[in-house]
């Protein structure tokens, strides 16, 4: 039966460190694997889709390496011994294999968790430029406002308040003089006798001239 050899392609090389080699089928080639021109060129700034594609190629590799290891198991390559070794070596590229998932998980997460954390920094970002901008009208209103005020202060005419004189007093009204018509009028006035110098004393009430009218 013929031996056989895995496919063509790049694998961790036994003689290298286990470093990535390229495999033709027949002999290992001492090449180190490109670097593709679009990881080349990646910008810095894709830090989550970065980490992504790495753990990708370290996922891709432990998947090489595991179906290089099955092939040269599956062509008996080796013998009894190299059989051992080889399963050792599945066992800790599984488990290497377990931890690189695991990784990959938390750098992914740790990938939404950054986008999350750049979307809230540039929407606080945005509000503190708008509350700026809101600021800057408040003071231009104030200050115009102010300046209004000086205008007017400064316009402001100051009229003298001039209080009129108070009209003076009318000047009491002289008592009516006294008058009665006869003595019978004096005495409903009760004022009978009426003497000489009293109101309403008048001579046609004194007959006898004594100087007391209405005796």
């Amino acid at each position: 039966m013929a031996q056989q050899h895995p496919a063509a392609g790049w694998y961790p090389a036994p003689h290298a460190g286990d470093e990535l080699r390229y495999w033709d089928g027949e002999r290992w080639l001492d090449d180190s694997p490109p670097v593709s021109d679009a990881a080349a060129s990646a910008p810095a700034s894709a830090k989550g889709s970065f980490l992504r594609r790495t753990m990708s190629l370290k996922t891709a590799t432990i998947i090489a390496a595991s179906a290089f290891v099955v092939g040269m198991l599956i062509s008996g390559w080796g013998g009894a011994s190299g059989t051992a070794a080889l399963e050792d070596r599945i066992d800790a590229l599984e488990s290497e294999a377990l931890e690189n998932a695991a990784l990959a998980g938390d750098v992914e997460e740790l990938g939404k968790e950054l986008e999350e954390v750049d979307e809230a920094r540039d929407a606080a970002a945005a509000r503190v430029s708008e509350l700026e901008s809101e600021l800057a009208a408040v003071r231009t209103e104030s200050d115009a406002r102010q300046a209004r005020i000086v205008e007017l202060e400064a316009a402001a005419v100051v009229v003298p308040v001039v209080e009129e004189p108070a009209a003076p007093e009318a000047p009491a009204a002289p008592p009516a003089a006294t008058y009665y018509e006869n003595c019978t009028a004096a005495r409903a006035a009760g004022a009978a006798p009426v003497r000489l110098g009293d109101p309403g004393y008048a001579r046609h009430l004194d007959r006898d001239g004594d100087g007391v009218g209405c005796e």
